[in-house]
């Protein structure tokens, strides 16, 4: 049951992702997806397991969330 949820806010997380085709920080993932907090923490850190995700820290206090697909074809164009 709990994968299945990891697994479900991970594919919202990449929707957003996609849609928005731009960092996020995760003050902004929080805003977009109705959650708790643990759960989509549990699931960031699952698709930057994956390789789907780089987390960076940007300002040294803020972190953010890149897709690598997105940001692959970016940095390429």
């Amino acid at each position: 049951m709990m994968m299945t949820k990891l697994g479900i806010i991970s594919g919202e997380i990449l929707t957003l992702l996609e849609e928005k085709k731009r960092p996020l920080r995760f003050k902004e993932i929080d805003e977009y997806i109705d959650e708790p907090r643990e759960l989509i923490d549990m699931s960031l850190g699952w698709l930057t397991r994956e390789g789907l995700t780089d987390i960076e820290w940007e300002n040294d206090q803020d972190f953010i969330v890149i897709d690598k697909h997105i940001h692959t074809e970016q940095t390429t164009n």
